[in-house]
């Protein structure tokens, strides 16, 4: 589609733009040689509390946290939510109850939860 627009005429803007693909399609071939880590495997699964404050109303909470070699959950953070705050805080504090299966590693892995709620 570069060589199109070029052929038409393009601007200098196009030389950005062959620059940025070629970033990306490094990126993507780095991405592609990297080795392929084991899924985790959740041995305890959050287990949410519904708070009274959100009376009858259902949820969502997408965190991000990083999962030790040990299979502990650290720096629980909220990505987004729906509706926005209700849940963040019972989402947080569910995940980091949450455990996994130790694995062999010198470093945490990142990992992304989505926990729902909905009233009992």
């Amino acid at each position: 589609m570069a060589d199109a627009a070029e052929s038409l005429g393009g601007d200098a803007d196009l030389g950005d733009l062959r620059a940025a693909i070629a970033s990306a399609q490094q990126q993507a071939a780095i991405a592609a040689a990297a080795p392929k880590l084991p899924p985790l495997k959740m041995t305890r699964p959050p287990r949410p509390k519904y708070p009274t404050s959100a009376k009858g109303v259902e949820g969502w909470v997408r965190v991000e946290f990083y999962v030790t070699p040990e299979g502990r959950t650290e720096r629980v953070r909220v990505l987004s939510s729906e509706p926005a705050g209700l849940f963040d805080a019972a989402a947080i504090s569910a995940m980091e109850g949450a455990r996994f299966e130790e694995f062999e590693s010198a470093d945490a892995r990142l990992a992304v939860q989505r926990i729902v709620f909905k009233p009992e």
